[in-house]
């Protein structure tokens, strides 16, 4: 949640495994405290007493009627929020663990997931299981940004150690945070609340948590967590970590020393000022998703600045000695500021030079392509040497260029350009510089000369000194709002704004009957599209407002659906001048409904936004599958621009919000294509693994073999809904099958588009797109009926076709109803099996007796399949009363095609009978590819009058399919159902 809602006195750990905050103000210390005596009955004496003492006052730590029980274990969801606590982490993980419910710990645990501070298996999070040493040393090494030790562990069970924690344990341990007992460090067995309260004691030697302003030396690491915490006149012999409670405020160090790292998490545009004589060392800025600034006074010294891999939009300006920038597609910008040197190692940057700023030296690194350099007016670089793909261009001074690469353009006039030997590409203004050579690009002409000697017709007088007309400037507006799930809502602009949007600056206000969003951040990679994590959302009608600098506002209405079909991993390509392929990802089968907005496709043309109404009325119409979709868009005008509208329905008629993507006005430039082609590729998960094991990979299979095997090296693997992957070996048996298996602790997310890309040795690529699908089918809506004593009928929904293995067991009062993971194997060794599909299931005849417990496990068609098995208790048998002489029932259903070869169902009752046919009592017949849209007549009557025999004709161009069908009414508000099978498609 947003700041300004965010109690400052934060009570993170109680006794009662519950946690609550206090009442806002400053730490309320007890008298007993303040006399040197223990505020808890338990802890005089102990050990630890000074560490819980000292916690406990800033209220960190608590107790329960007077206790502090400091040998108690503590769980993971309750390190989890002393962590957030400290920090106030802004950004929580989507929750996306079979083992997370809604709980005091909830958002915690949420967040740290989203910080890297918890690790996950098999969608596990274990929030109550009491956390080890190993993984609490995980947590305070990556949420304080412990530098990693090259020390050796010196403790006797040190190969007891989990892999993906040695490097925690190591650094800590170097640094005295934590120690063993007798010699060993036991990173298996559970912490105790003591033990973790002395690691944050050793650890948290400064600690602002309140606005105001602080003096005094810290003698080791210190957290600012809230705006408006100012240091003054204060020494730290440690690290200074700005974190994430912050926010978007202002932070001022005026005669600060920091003899550590400064570690910038949090802040906004305005917000880090080091002011006086401070002197600063090294200083990372690592906030993620909107810009934070560091401005540095005259008087006051920084030596180098880091923008971070997490960082996406950096302003720093005043004095400071190096720059290196290492987040890919980063944003840095540099005003009026004296640098010795900038250097950019990660690709895709964009490095903008203003105001009064003179850098001596900006080296663009090989692994740095596609920096782009903008040096504006009165800025000033005497060198650029570039080892990669880069533009540099501006109206300011640059002195030389040295090109040490391909495709180095140069647009500053005035630059003298040296391409090394043997580089193509170099261009100098719109000159190219041949390799080995040297060039100028264009200076300025100087005042009041012509650069023409052309005059205008009609007159014997030169113009070229009249000022050219520039277009007027359009005026920035809001292009689109789209909510894309659940907590996300993608806001697209007419224009790219010179500097990037905050938070502060969106609103989200509800137009209907509900409450208004509440922007939670912000990011952008191009400052034209933005993305905007919000809490969570009706389904309501909102308008979206934005505050420019000048105080204008700006605002689009947009309708905000999450009861609909989920389309995700959308992704546009344009294969040549006439064609473009779309593909995207949906949670449900159902009807897709498209339209371009060029005449060129009459047949689909949409002058303007359209409807959904009229998009499935006029649009093309594709039957949408479950998962990976693709459609081939063909007839497009050579050299011209589209966008393509799109609604989704699933098969009970819910209709996503009209949605757009863009086509390219050209095809996009690919690598030349290898003769070795990628047949199939997949992914797969190890059931079982931990985060200490490799867990998940893919199996790609060529054409034909290569010569040699292919290295790791050679494979990328991206999406377009995550990063890149994290990839760690490849194995191959015959150099056609290739295993890639990622890095040890890594997991892809199941559900998405991914993308392989394979560069073999000579500069020839292979790719292919492929679903990642890991999950087994998830059951929902289970309902288990008892039949008789002895008989159990069960009834469910499921996201996906597959297959159920189950078994009835006898209810284990040690097992079922406890956390205990519950083993699969002998369900799917010795369980019954029953094929399932998409939507709707029955299973009848289970034999069970009340009380005892139906299991079970699921596997989709790729062989995916659940590691714990899920169960519900066997409910009563229930007598039913007996059945009434006018109780209706369906007698018989025949289907057939009538003269338009729509495809209907006759249902005969046994009594005349009158449908229901609005929402939501609406007709149905199941496994017809979607949501059927019928005509309904009656037999030799009407719906005032009723009929025996009812028709329902199908009108919507969905066919009935072969298999067994289910034809669903209401009478009177009361459920009635039929089957029937066929064997061949009907319509």
């Amino acid at each position: 949640m947003s700041k300004k809602f965010r109690f400052k006195n934060r009570v993170a750990l109680c006794l009662a495994g519950s946690v609550f905050l206090g009442t806002a103000g400053l730490p309320s210390i007890s008298v007993a405290a303040m006399e040197g005596q223990s505020r808890f009955l338990d802890t005089k004496g102990h050990w630890a007493s000074d560490a819980i003492e000292r916690m406990s006052e800033y209220q960190l730590v608590n107790g329960y009627n007077g206790l502090f029980r400091p040998s108690d274990p503590i769980t993971r969801g309750e390190m989890s929020i002393i962590i957030d606590h400290i920090m106030g982490y802004q950004k929580e993980a989507d929750n996306i663990f079979i083992d997370l419910e809604e709980a005091f710990y909830t958002d915690a645990v949420l967040k740290a997931y989203e910080a890297d501070l918890l690790l996950e298996a098999n969608g596990l999070v274990r929030p109550k299981d009491n956390i080890t040493r190993e993984e609490v040393a995980f947590m305070v090494y990556n949420a304080f940004d412990i530098e990693s030790s090259q020390e050796v562990l010196s403790f006797l069970d040190s190969d007891q150690v989990s892999p993906w924690a040695m490097e925690a344990v190591n650094a800590l341990a170097a640094e005295g945070i934590i120690v063993g007992s007798e010699g060993k460090f036991n990173p298996q067995a559970p912490i105790t609340r003591a033990e973790a309260v002395t690691i944050l004691n050793r650890l948290l030697t400064g600690y602002y948590n309140e606005e105001g302003t602080y003096t005094g030396e810290v003698k080791g690491k210190a957290v600012i967590s809230t705006s408006d915490a100012n240091l003054k006149d204060v020494v730290i012999k440690g690290d200074l970590i700005i974190a994430e409670g912050v926010a978007e405020g202002d932070v001022v160090l005026e005669n600060v020393v920091v003899e550590g790292r400064t570690i910038i998490r949090g802040g906004g545009v305005n917000s880090i000022k080091v002011e006086g004589d401070s002197k600063l060392g090294d200083v990372l800025m690592a906030k993620e998703g909107s810009a934070v600034r560091l401005a540095v006074s005259d008087s006051s010294k920084v030596n180098d600045v880091t923008v971070g891999k997490q960082a996406t939009d950096v302003v720093v300006e005043g004095p400071i000695d190096k720059v290196k920038v290492e987040a890919k597609g980063a944003k840095l910008t540099v005003q009026n500021a004296d640098i010795q040197a900038i250097e950019v190692v990660a690709g895709n940057a964009k490095v903008e030079l203003k105001g009064k700023t003179n850098i001596k030296e900006v080296t663009i690194n090989k692994d740095a392509a596609n920096t782009q350099i903008d040096v504006a007016k009165d800025a000033k670089v005497k060198t650029v040497s570039a080892e990669a793909k880069a533009i540099i261009d501006g109206a300011g001074k640059v002195s030389k260029v040295n090109a040490n690469a391909n495709d180095i353009v140069v647009k500053t006039e005035g630059t003298e350009v040296k391409a090394e030997k043997g580089t193509t590409g170099v261009m100098a203004g719109k000159e190219p510089v041949k390799g080995g050579t040297s060039s100028n690009t264009s200076k300025p002409s100087s005042s009041g000369s012509s650069s023409s000697s052309e005059s205008s017709s009609g007159s014997g007088s030169s113009n070229n000194n009249k000022p050219e007309e520039k277009p007027e400037e359009q005026p920035l507006s809001i292009d689109k709002v789209e909510s894309v799930k659940n907590g996300l809502v993608r806001v697209t602009l007419n224009k790219a704004t010179d500097k990037a949007l905050i938070k502060d600056q969106f609103s989200i206000i509800c137009t209907g009957a509900g409450k208004d969003m509440t922007v939670l951040s912000v990011s952008t990679k191009d400052n034209k599209v933005y993305d905007l994590t919000t809490s969570y959302f009706d389904d309501n009608t909102y308008s979206l407002g934005i505050i420019l600098e000048d105080g204008k506002l700006i605002e689009k209405d947009f309708v905000s659906k999450y009861d609909c079909p989920a389309i995700t991993s959308t992704k546009m390509v344009r294969v040549d001048e006439n064609n473009a392929t779309f593909s995207f990802v949906s949670d449900t089968p159902g009807n897709f409904y498209y339209g371009l907005s060029k005449d060129a496709m009459a047949r689909t043309a949409f002058d303007e936004e359209p409807t959904a109404e009229e998009l499935i009325e006029k649009g093309i119409h594709a039957e949408m599958n479950l998962h990976l979709n693709t459609l081939q868009i063909g007839s497009l005008d050579a050299q011209t621009p589209y966008t393509l509208y799109y609604v989704a329905v699933d098969q009970e008629g819910k209709v996503t919000p009209v949605k757009s993507i863009q086509i390219a006005a050209e095809p996009i430039k690919a690598p030349e294509e290898s003769i070795i082609t990628i047949e199939s590729a997949k992914g797969f998960a190890i059931l079982g693994a931990d985060v200490s094991e490799e867990m998940a990979g893919f199996d790609i299979v060529l054409s034909e073999a290569t010569q040699e095997p292919l290295t790791i090296e050679q494979f990328e693997i991206t999406c377009p809904a995550e990063s890149d992957l994290t990839l760690g070996r490849v194995e191959t048996k015959d150099n056609k099958k290739y295993t890639v298996y990622m890095k040890l602790g890594y997991m892809f997310n199941s559900g998405n588009t991914y993308t392989v890309t394979i560069r073999f040795k000579d500069n020839t690529v292979a790719t292919k797109d492929f679903y990642g699908d890991v999950e087994a089918p998830v059951l929902s809506r289970v309902n288990l009926v008892a039949t008789t004593g002895s008989a159990l009928q069960v009834e469910f929904n499921s996201n996906e076709g597959g297959t159920i293995y189950y078994q009835v067991l006898e209810w284990d009062p040690e097992l079922h109803g406890t956390s205990k993971p519950k083993d699969a194997t002998e369900i799917y060794e010795t369980g019954y099996s029953q094929k399932i599909d998409f939507g709707f299931n029955r299973i009848k005849g289970i034999m069970a007796k009340e009380g005892q417990a139906f299991c079970f496990a699921t596997e989709d068609a790729l062989g995916n399949r659940t590691f714990n098995y899920d169960y519900y208790k066997v409910p009563a048998y229930v007598e039913p009363e007996p059945e009434k002489p006018d109780t209706i029932k369906i007698i018989d259903i025949k289907p057939g095609v009538d003269g338009f070869n729509r495809p209907y169902v006759e249902v005969k009752f046994n009594q005349v009978v009158k449908i229901q046919n609005k929402s939501p009592y609406m007709p149905e017949i199941t496994n017809i590819g979607g949501k059927g849209q019928y005509e309904i007549t009656y037999k030799g009557g009407d719906y005032f009058t009723g009929s025996d025999i009812v028709t329902f004709t199908i009108v919507n161009k969905l066919k009935i399919q072969p298999g067994e069908h289910r034809v669903r009414v209401y009478i009177d508000g009361k459920l009635y159902e039929g089957t029937f099978t066929t064997t061949e498609v009907i319509g």
